[in-house]
Order: structure tokens, then C-alpha cells, then sequence
């Protein structure tokens, strides 16, 4: 169980990083909370070659979104945008220096989701106006995401017109995005915020957002609190009743608390303390929304500190601690996709890990529905997932990931004191769980270390250290943060 006598080190790196490795530990050390968050949160933050260099490899990426439509082989095959998007995903979740970052990105995908399948050509976009965004104000990147082809397609913006309003995109505006069903809207404010966005559009092939002023629905309108002559006649007034509308829902006190309730449920427990909501809360409308400013109070809260353990990594996280704690490395170049191959992507190690993202059934931009992927622990602790999270550990322990990852370095990973199966355990146990294990389980660890077959003394011992190791990583404290 959590306490507060967990050092705030390891609460932090714990729960706002896909996983502690060694060259974490010695930088949130050497900086202090206050001065790790500044850095983790700084847009200029150095990134790590390999990020930098691999991303360069996903030619999508590096184009406009009408060039999407004319470059091949991307203007044949949409699917290549959303599958380099994802694998780019992959490369910096689990090796960026943004660690924090990363975490916000994946936050708000599932908090203003676009899922692929219905529109693959704006994936990469749409990633693009999150992270552009996750660093500064809600109501910008509310905004940002309502006029994106990809969530305009995703709930049917380009088909909400003044005769027949789609109230898809206001519905969730309200229910999701900002105030929340804790707060009591009605049907027909619903009505009134899918009548103020008629007529904005941005379809697949164009170069930008498009208002068809004649689709538009003009008259008085108000919803909770707000209200606006909406007169129409002109793009540039559509334009700006829709963000009137639009900021003032975001600056909501009620979009306060459901904000803060969202991230708190992320980062800090399934059910979280209400006076951490209400500093949250605060810090909200007195920052106008400021994402890091929120995020901060969150962090350097009382209860943060005393949150270790209360979540369950959900999978992009265990997969990500397990691969970040092993210090794995990626077993081959990343290179350009071919198109004269079979398969476009062949020889790309991140394939295996987009196969696991499946397998573990939370790949990036892989939830088909509006409220994001699940985030309490009720939807992730099946028996069958704890069995894929079994199998992973021993996998990456034992250096047999299908050949994506390099083998764990032990000599790295353990002090060189650790040459008995005593010390081993002892070392891996203290390095990947923070202590030793309890004398019944360390007896039944060096059990089992034991009925390693007998060989070259190297090869004997690493395969005892590659036992314990994914031993430890089986235990039911591996599946919290």
C-alpha cells in the first residue's frame, strides 16, 4: 500500500514516466521535483538522438496534410499515416528524454480522442495539434481539436448543417470535453452547441478548415450562462461565435472539476482525494486553463506523494516500465518504409511492439469511441491480461522479444557485488522493487534460480540473473505505479 514515507523520487518517476531507468533515477536526483518538472515540461528539452534521428525515417510525418493525398505511396495507402504515426508513438513513449511529456500526450489523445479507421490521412495531424498543445492552455487545445480534420470527421462535423443539425460533436463537447454530465445541461443546449459549429468543415482532400457560410444556422443563441447574437453572414463571424462558445465551456467551473477529476483518475488513484480536486480545481481558473500549471499543483500535492501503488499500469505503461527498467534497446536501424516490398514496413523492429500494443489491446489511437481508453483499474486486471503481462516479463527478462529488443544488460542493471543467487536476488529485487523480497519468497526465488542447469559459469549465471529478474518482474507490485 501507499504511503507517504515513499520518497518522492520514486513516487514521481514511478507514476509520470513510462518506466524509472538507471539515467532517470540520477537526474531526478540531481535536480530535485521542482527542477525535474521545469526540465520534464520544458518544449526546448533536448530529445534523445535515437528519437530524433528514428523519427526522421517516417516520411508522413515530415508532410503537410494536403501532401498527404499527392506523396506516395501514402496517397494510395491512408493506413501508412496511421501505422508510422503509431510507430512514432512507440519511439517516444518508451525512449524519449520527455518522459512527462509523453505522458501528457497520451492524456490528452484519450481525453479529445481521434481513433484511426476513419480518416488514417489525418492521424498524424490530429497527433501534431495535441502535441503542439499539451503544454499550454485547455481552451487553445479544445479548439485546436474541434477544427482538426480528424475530429471533424471522427463525430461528423462536416455533416452538421442548420437544417439538420449533427449533435455528435456537441453532445461530447459538453459530456467529455468540458463540463461534464456532473453538471446538469440539457438536450437542448446540446441542440444550441451543435447549431453554433454548423457549417465548419474540413474534408479529407483540402488544405484547411472550411466554413460554408450558407450551411450555417443564424439566430440568438445561449447555453449555460453564454450567449451570442450569432449573426452568421461571414466565415470570420462563424468562426468567432463557435471559440466564444467554445473558450467559455473550456473556462467553465464546472470543466474545472472535471478536468482535474480526469487528470487526478491518470495520475493519482482511480478515486481521487477531493481536496486534491479542489486545489486542482482552483488552479485551473486562476491559470485560465494552464496545462502545466494544473499539472504542477497535482504534483507537488500531498497526495500525490502519498499515491504510490494506488494505480494499475494500464498496458502502454507496463510495457513501457518493463522495457525502460531492462534498458532495452531497439535491435536494429530504423529505416524508411519500402514500398516494393511485401510489407512496407519489413525489418522494422517497432512492429513487434505495435503487435504487443495489440496483443495487450491498447494501441495508440485504438479506441473507437469518444470518452478515450478506460482509466481504473477494472479494465485492465483480467486474468487473460495478467497472463500476457506474465509472459511479457519473462519474455523481455529473458532477452526473447522475436528480435525488436536487444537483451537486458545485467552487468548494467546490478551492482557488480551481485555473483551468488543470494545476491542476485537481493540486487534485482532492491533495483526493480525499491526492496528485497520477503524471506519466503527470496527462499522460493533461490529455488528456482536453482534447477538452472549446470554450464559455463558466465552462461549459468546469467541465466540464474535472467530467472530472478523475471521472478521479480512477476510479482503483483510490477503491475503498479
Amino acid at each position: 500500500m501507499a504511503t507517504a514515507k515513499v520518497p518522492i523520487d520514486t513516487v514521481a518517476l514511478t507514476k509520470l514516466t513510462y518506466g524509472v531507468s538507471a539515467q532517470d533515477k540520477a537526474s531526478f536526483k540531481r535536480m530535485g521535483l521542482t527542477a525535474w518538472l521545469d526540465d520534464q515540461l520544458n518544449p526546448k528539452k533536448l530529445e534523445n538522438p535515437l528519437v530524433t534521428e528514428g523519427l526522421k525515417t517516417f516520411g508522413s510525418l515530415n508532410l503537410t496534410f494536403p501532401e498527404l493525398h499527392e506523396v506516395f505511396p501514402y496517397s494510395i495507402r491512408n493506413n501508412l499515416v496511421a501505422d508510422e504515426t503509431i510507430y512514432a508513438t512507440f519511439l517516444r513513449r518508451y525512449w524519449s528524454t520527455r518522459q512527462v511529456y509523453e505522458m501528457l500526450v497520451e492524456f490528452f489523445h484519450d481525453y479529445l480522442p481521434v481513433p484511426r479507421g476513419g480518416d488514417d490521412y489525418s492521424i498524424a495531424h490530429y497527433d501534431k495539434t495535441i502535441r503542439s498543445g499539451v503544454l499550454g492552455y485547455y481552451p487553445d487545445l479544445l479548439l485546436a481539436s474541434s477544427r482538426t480534420p480528424g475530429m471533424l470527421t471522427f463525430l461528423n462535423g462536416n455533416q452538421n448543417e442548420k437544417d439538420h443539425p449533427n449533435e455528435n460533436y456537441g453532445r461530447e463537447l459538453l459530456e467529455l470535453f468540458t463540463v461534464s454530465t456532473a453538471f446538469p445541461y440539457t438536450q437542448d443546449d446540446v441542440v444550441t452547441a451543435s447549431r453554433v459549429l454548423t457549417g465548419i468543415t474540413w474534408w479529407s482532400n483540402r488544405a484547411q478548415l472550411d466554413v460554408q457560410v450558407k450551411r450555417h444556422w443564424v439566430g440568438p443563441v445561449s447555453l449555460l450562462g453564454w450567449s451570442d447574437p450569432n449573426p452568421g453572414g461571414n466565415a470570420a463571424a462563424i468562426l468567432k461565435t463557435a471559440e466564444s462558445m467554445t473558450r467559455y465551456l473550456a473556462l467553465h467551473p464546472a470543466t474545472a472539476d472535471a478536468f482535474s477529476l480526469r487528470m487526478a483518475r491518470r495520475f493519482v488513484s482511480d478515486v481521487p482525494p477531493a481536496r486534491l480536486l479542489k486545489t486542482m480545481a482552483a488552479t485551473y481558473l486562476a491559470t485560465k486553463g494552464h496545462i502545466p500549471s494544473v499539472f504542477k499543483s497535482m504534483v507537488t500535492s500531498p497526495e500525490f506523494s502519498a499515491s504510490y501503488r494506488l494505480k494499475v499500469k494500464r498496458p502502454s505503461e507496463f510495457i513501457g516500465s518493463t522495457i525502460r527498467a531492462l534498458g532495452l534497446e531497439l535491435s536494429k536501424e530504423l529505416k524508411p518504409g519500402d514500398a516494393t516490398q511485401k510489407f512496407f514496413f519489413e525489418g522494422n523492429p517497432l512492429t513487434e511492439l505495435h503487435k504487443l500494443s495489440l496483443m495487450h489491446g491498447h494501441e495508440p489511437f485504438g479506441w473507437p469511441f469518444p470518452n478515450g481508453y478506460p482509466d481504473t483499474a477494472n479494465a485492465w486486471i483480467t486474468m487473460s491480461a495478467q497472463v500476457a503481462r506474465w509472459n511479457l516479463s519473462r519474455k523481455f527478462s529473458y532477452g526473447s522479444d522475436a528480435g525488436s529488443l536487444r537483451e537486458p544488460d545485467f552487468a548494467k542493471l546490478l551492482p557488480k557485488s551481485a555473483k551468488s543467487p543470494e545476491q542476485i536476488v537481493d540486487a534485482a529485487a532492491t533495483v526493480f522493487l525499491g526492496e528485497k523480497l520477503p524471506p519466503d519468497e527470496r527462499t522460493a526465488a533461490l529455488a528456482i534460480m536453482k534447477q538452472v542447469g549446470a554450464g559455463a559459469a558466465n552462461s549459468a549465471l546469467r541465466r540464474k540473473t535472467e530467472v530472478a529478474v523475471g521472478l521479480i518482474l512477476l510479482k503483483p507490485e510490477w503491475n503498479l505505479r
